[in-house]
């Protein structure tokens, strides 16, 4: 019963974490925002940008300029 519990309990932790890492966070830019100020406002290093222009493609003006009030996905942030 005990190593039941177990690895009931160790299943849902894991499944609890990468449910936590699969979905992006998505921010709205701001007026004035570009995207090495939007990544740096959310702890995001600059040499993200490449994954930012990746996920948010379709929603760039120019291949790497922001629309204000656009929603964009944030990379995940390295630990």
């Amino acid at each position: 019963m005990y190593k039941t519990t177990l690895i009931v309990l160790f299943s849902l932790i894991i499944n609890s974490l990468a449910s936590q890492n699969s979905t992006p966070t998505v921010v709205t830019a701001q007026p004035g925002d570009g995207i090495y100020k939007l990544l740096s406002r959310h702890g995001i290093a600059a040499k993200e940008i490449n994954a930012f222009i990746e996920l948010n493609q379709n929603k760039l003006i120019n291949g790497n300029q922001l629309i204000v009030g656009e929603t964009y996905k944030l990379p995940m942030a390295e630990a």
